[in-house]
């Protein structure tokens, strides 16, 4: 293809100064020489290649926009808390603390303010800080008033606010280095600790200010988060046990100057960039931080003497079963999940295997017995809690509360063991015969309990007047009778056995209601008499209800108040729990009043 045929694409570009030189050069050597240069074959046979763009890596780009993004989302969650801390410092209400009048930091008047969005105090602004106080503070003792005012004030005087607003515009930027949220983390501790110890140094009373401390975070666990952005408050963020362990123990930190501050924030900064561009820096694991907080504050008991017995007895209970909360259908609703394994539950388990505490023990066995069985509950509470409240007894034998809910225990034990053994696998028809087939002790346990209940299950089937359910009454009456009647006959085997006058007891009680339905007054009145006189027990001295009632109600209106009369007063002498309500039912029927018997409190008709 000759030359101008040639498309433009494929026209030679024009000879450059360096081109025109060889080309001279050339020349020159065919008029020297009479013919062309030789040329390099390595260079002759070269093929051109063809120039085009160096295509760039999509990595950096990618990268700049996760950063780019990181960073947005955290810029807008900063303008997002000054418009709350903005929205709520208008609508909170301007008030008169009684301290306020001491209240100037740094030549700087603080304001006080009460709000009901907030559960706990709270300081909020840069420039001129405001602490916004719940609604609930006018009902605050005075010492809890004078410590959530002290502590405020430091986060004032100290900058606080500012401090953690700086720390959070360097988590923004340096959002992908641990380092950054790692030290704004401890900044936030550090300013905790150093206002306790302002404040612990003002009142005089560390174990005073700790239950302060544990009374805010309640509030604000109750009412959900509180503001969370330059905003500090006495409630600490999530470092309480870590706090009351240093109060507790009077190693409080050191409080530390603006200029200190200054110094740190920007070492580490300076920190952050260098290590950033040369490789990653491992920041504190937050399961060991947590282990340790925790190891520390079960292991080491650092409540016991600012929190009270009870509190720290369900504080154990909790981290083993979790936190439950009754949701008004009587029914219990898990808002903390249950930790049966692990650091914390082992540490909970040893806690309460080495308490001497009774009154810790029994608040934990309390806990227990409240929660509900199976789901997520993976051990038997109730053995747990059997176990709790028979320590706490040997500690104190006299433990009222020990007594009762050990008492609870074991007649729930014993009524689940009759409904899982008679009650439901046997139909009513065949249920005396599958008792009398039982071994003595075991009839010994049940009977007491199935000769009452056939008698309940009978009175109320009678209340519905059905006469499809005459047969089931005129069974279940028999039933009770005969349940009665093998009781008294079984109990002279056991004289010895701690339940013995409970058995002779409710055998009686159950006789005599019964006799009483056949219109068989006296003989009623006569089983009532005989059960007032059975032996004392530990079931009767702490039980909360009274299960002759129906008998000495139907009497009472039968017309024989003296029989009641006695019976209240003498089962009133061995009653520890029932004592003066008996009494006072006692001299209400004296003064021909209609008592009735409601477990803890004898209400008059």
């Amino acid at each position: 293809m000759g030359t101008s045929e040639r498309s433009l694409d494929e026209a030679p570009a024009p000879p450059t100064a360096v081109a025109r030189a060889f080309e001279r050069a050339d020349f020159a050597d065919v008029s020297r020489t009479g013919r062309p240069p030789q040329r390099s074959p390595q260079l002759a046979s070269t093929p051109e290649l063809p120039i085009g763009r160096r295509s760039k890596p999509f990595w950096p780009t990618a990268l700049a926009i996760v950063y780019a993004a990181g960073g947005m989302a955290l810029c807008i969650r900063l303008w997002r808390g000054w418009q709350d801390a903005s929205r709520l410092v208008r609508a909170s209400q301007l008030i008169s603390v009684p301290d306020s009048r001491e209240s100037r930091a740094a030549n700087r008047q603080i304001l006080f303010r009460e709000s009901s969005l907030v559960a706990a105090p709270l300081t909020v602004g840069l420039r001129a800080p405001v602490i916004i106080l719940p609604l609930e503070w006018r009902q605050w003792p005075q010492a809890t008033l004078r410590a959530v005012v002290a502590h405020e004030r430091a986060h004032v005087r100290r900058w606080d606010t500012l401090t953690t607003f700086l720390a959070r515009i360097n988590c923004a930027v340096f959002w992908f280095h641990p380092l950054a949220w790692w030290l704004e983390r401890r900044l936030a501790v550090t300013a905790e600790q150093a206002c306790d110890e302002s404040a612990v140094d003002q009142l005089g009373d560390p174990r005073g200010y700790a239950e302060v401390l544990l009374d805010m975070a309640k509030a604000v666990r109750s009412r959900g988060r509180r503001l969370a952005w330059h905003g500090v408050g006495i409630d600490g963020g999530g470092v309480l046990a870590e706090r009351i362990e240093r109060i507790l123990r009077y190693e409080l930190a050191r409080g530390v100057s603006l200029t200190r501050k200054v110094v740190l924030a920007s070492s580490a900064l300076g920190v952050i960039f260098s290590v950033a561009a040369c490789h990653r820096s491992v920041a504190p694991s937050k399961a060991a931080r947590q282990q340790a907080r925790d190891e520390g504050a079960l292991v080491g008991d650092p409540y016991r003497g600012a929190l009270s017995s009870r509190r720290l007895g369900e504080h154990y209970a909790k981290v083993l079963a979790g936190n439950w909360v009754p949701t008004g259908s009587n029914e219990l609703h898990a808002v903390v999940a249950p930790e049966p394994q692990g650091p914390r539950a082992d540490a909970a388990r040893r806690a309460l295997a080495e308490s001497n505490d009774d009154v810790l023990l029994t608040s934990a066995a309390h806990y227990f017995m409240r929660l509900p069985r199976g789901g997520w509950i993976r051990f038997d509470p109730d053995s747990l809690a059997q176990s709790c409240l028979e320590r706490a007894l040997r500690l104190n034998p006299r433990s009222i509360p020990a007594h009762m809910a050990l008492v609870e225990i074991k007649g729930a034990q014993r009524t689940s063991r009759m409904y899982e053994l008679i009650l439901r696998k046997v139909p009513l028809v065949s249920q005396h015969a599958a008792v009398s087939a039982l071994s003595a002790p075991e009839r010994f346990e049940l009977l007491p309990e199935l000769a009452l209940a056939a008698y309940g299950q009978a009175a109320g089937a009678a209340r519905n007047d059905d006469e499809n359910l005459a047969a089931y009454v005129g069974q279940a009456l028999e039933n009770s009778r005969s349940y009665a009647e093998d009781l008294l006959a079984l109990a002279p085997s056991f004289r010895t056995d701690p339940r013995y006058g409970d058995a002779i007891y409710k055998a009686n009680v159950a006789l005599g209601s019964l006799a009483l339905r056949d219109g068989k007054t006296k003989v009623a009145v006569e089983h009532l008499q005989r059960a007032s006189e059975a032996p004392a027990t530990e079931e009767w001295a702490y039980t909360q209800g009274l299960d002759a009632r129906d008998l000495l109600r139907d009497l009472l209106a039968a017309g024989e108040r003296e029989a009641v009369i006695d019976f209240l007063e003498h089962r009133a002498e061995t009653a520890v729990v029932l004592r003066d309500p008996l009494r006072e039912a006692a001299a209400a029927i004296r003064r021909g009043e209609t008592p009735r018997l409601d477990g803890w409190e004898v209400v008059g008709l």
